[in-house]
């Protein structure tokens, strides 16, 4: 021991010197914890200071929630739909002069159509003394009522996505004819 004798003031320095960079990096490292716990905890912490499994059983309830929210509106959909199926979804509209005496296309036939071509046929035949009026019901496309040239036009345009035709005068390109309907 008495070779070390000469060095021991050294010694103790070089580990006096040690033990504070020791306590330095403890220092150090502890401050390094205590930022990554904060992260951590902010992290696992929601913005109401719930912990993550609080929020985590929270989003699971909500989204089996919503997931039954969606079969319920899914099935309520089908229904909406095949209620759809028996209302008017196509129209089609033939304006047209019905009688000679009048022009301004104020007559009218118009095909009101379900998805299974069943609906309504109305008429309106429009003179200078008079108006009437005419519906025809419409099974398949198919009226039991004889129907006119306007009226089944109607029912095509009806049954081909819907749509409007008009005719300037009763002499068109379809086969009407001036004054074809008589005033009885």
């Amino acid at each position: 021991m008495n070779a070390l004798q000469p060095f021991l003031p050294h010694i103790a320095i070089a580990l006096i010197a040690f033990a504070v960079l020791q306590m330095l990096l403890i220092f150090s490292l502890s401050a390094r914890i205590t930022r990554l716990n904060r992260t951590v905890r902010g992290v696992l912490l929601g913005p109401n200071g719930e912990d993550l499994e609080t929020i985590l059983t929270r989003s699971v309830a909500e989204s089996q929630e919503a997931l039954r929210q969606n079969e319920l509106t899914n099935a309520q959909l089908r229904v909406l739909e095949e209620q759809l199926r028996g209302c008017v979804q196509r129209v089609g509209l033939v304006r047209y002069d019905a009688y000679e005496d009048v022009s301004g296309l104020n007559s009218f036939s118009l095909a009101m159509l379900d998805n299974f071509d069943n609906g309504t046929v109305i008429s309106g035949l429009v003179s200078r003394g008079d108006g009437r009026c005419y519906a025809k019901t419409v099974v398949n496309a198919i009226s039991e009522q004889t129907l006119s040239d306007e009226e089944r036009e109607a029912i095509s345009l009806a049954q081909n996505g819907g749509g409007t035709s008009t005719s300037s005068s009763n002499a068109s390109s379809n086969g009407r004819k001036k004054g074809r309907f008589s005033r009885a």
